[in-house]
């Protein structure tokens, strides 16, 4: 069994080019489809994924407080108005809400 070369591979990878190529016409059209169509398909698998696995992960973080949260909480419990505990507690009731 004789080793693949780099250009075996070149080969392989730029055939489905050459043939749109010479199924459309056109050389500059073929690479144009080629991207869209990767462009496009990154972006549905990227959908897909949040759909299914992602969104799922991100809902969990309801069920965590960082310290920062319960500091900011309790400086409003308290009557301590900073600037930096409003923007964090307006922050949180946002991600909630």
């Amino acid at each position: 069994m004789a080793a693949w070369s780099s250009s075996d591979f070149r080969d392989s990878a730029n055939r489905t080019e050459l043939e749109l190529a010479q199924w459309l016409g056109s050389h500059g059209l073929a690479v144009a489809l080629q991207a869209t169509l990767g462009i496009l398909i990154s972006v549905a698998l990227a959908y897909v994924s949040y759909e299914l696995f992602e969104k799922r992960f991100l809902n969990l973080k309801r069920w965590f407080e960082t310290a920062k949260e319960e500091e900011a909480q309790a400086d409003l419990a308290a009557g301590r108005f900073d600037e930096k505990a409003i923007t964090l507690q307006s922050a949180v009731i946002t991600i909630y809400y």
